[in-house]
């Protein structure tokens, strides 16, 4: 075996090993700042809910796209997609849902819980405006 198939075998391992963990996950801090929810007649109004969804940041981790959060929180959904991963010039988005399941017992629908994220990355301050949309809740506010 040659001496530079042999190097890079024992490079290999130690290069692999020093990869990003979970543990190394890059994430933000969001503060909301208002909180919406859709009406039956195609309009926003503040969420009755509004001030339990304020009272705690969001965190996103964005390698995972886990986001920590009472009312927002995707850690209970098994899909989650990072769509765009966000840059100077692109917002990054997360798409997580739950498990189909049965909707109700009379109509054999099933149901899917969803949530949408999207912080604007490409934004040159240091607060960066995001929109987490799920169900027909609405927030919007700033991430650091």
């Amino acid at each position: 075996m040659k001496l530079t198939t042999q190097i890079r075998l024992i490079f290999l391992p130690i290069l692999l090993a020093s990869a990003p963990t979970s543990a190394d996950a890059y994430s933000m801090r969001c503060k909301l700042h208002q909180v919406f929810q859709l009406t039956a007649e195609g309009a926003f109004q503040p969420n009755s809910l509004e001030s339990a969804y304020l009272e705690n940041d969001m965190v996103v981790d964005m390698t995972t796209g886990v986001v920590y959060h009472a009312g927002f929180g995707t850690e209970y959904y098994p899909i989650k997609k990072i769509l765009d991963g966000g840059s100077r010039s692109s917002s990054f988005k997360l798409l997580a849902s739950s498990i189909p399941g049965p909707a109700s017992d009379f109509d054999h629908a099933t149901f899917v819980n969803t949530t949408y994220l999207q912080i604007d990355t490409w934004v040159a301050e240091t607060e960066k405006p995001f929109i987490v949309i799920e169900s027909q809740n609405v927030g919007i506010g700033l991430c650091q």
